[in-house]
């Protein structure tokens, strides 16, 4: 059976599917963005769920460093299984969930929803496939192991980039110079104002006025 879902908590609509429902023990998942304390929070909430295999890029893991000992702990045990690689050498922008119970796909989701609780602040597309799950959705998600063995590092001790809190804000900014902006154009610079190095191109007219 295929059934799309539409706005907002797609996420958190298949999730409820894939362990509330179908109380799957194994969840696979290729995300553009992961967040390993939302991903600590269904091992938490689903005492069946027994492991979770993500491949994503490097870059784009996060984790907030509140909860390190509990996830190097699942990666050690093997319960939470990270295939990862740099998005300078491949950028990984698929996002895309299989679940398993005792080793038979009984679902798999296809769309643009992340792994992380920020996903479902935004608008998503899913296409959820459930038991029984196609042949070729299946098929495909059996190819990934050796498709990426030469691609993806596993990881069993992580290295410390992958657990990158959330920049904070490094410096404040002038009043004077937001002055006049839109409030979204605020909000990007404060986004900004908290990387370590940021460009910003301006009107000649509007730089003069600065």
């Amino acid at each position: 059976m295929v059934e799309v879902l539409l706005g907002l908590n797609t996420m958190e609509d298949l999730l409820k599917i894939g362990l509330d429902e179908l109380a799957s023990d194994t969840l696979y998942c290729i995300s553009y963005n992961v967040n390993l304390d939302y991903v600590l929070s269904l091992f938490n909430s689903f005492s069946y769920l027994n492991r979770v295999v993500i491949y994503a890029n490097s870059e784009m893991i996060t984790h907030s460093g509140k909860n390190t000992d509990q996830i190097v702990s699942l990666i050690k045990k093997g319960v939470l299984r990270i295939h990862h690689t740099s998005s300078n050498r491949l950028l990984i922008h698929s996002k895309a969930y299989a679940f398993h119970k005792e080793e038979i796909c009984v679902l798999a989701g296809i769309g643009s929803p992340n792994l992380s609780s920020k996903s479902n602040q935004s608008f998503e597309v899913l296409t959820i496939f459930r038991n029984p799950v196609p042949d070729p959705i299946i098929s495909i998600w059996n190819q990934i192991p050796s498709l990426t063995g030469g691609i993806l590092q596993f990881t069993k001790d992580p290295p410390p980039f992958i657990f990158k809190s959330p920049p904070s804000v490094l410096f404040d900014i002038d009043p004077n110079i937001i002055e006049g902006f839109w409030e979204h154009q605020k909000i990007i610079m404060d986004w900004l104002s908290s990387r370590g190095r940021s460009i910003v191109n301006i009107p000649r007219e509007l730089a003069k006025r600065r």
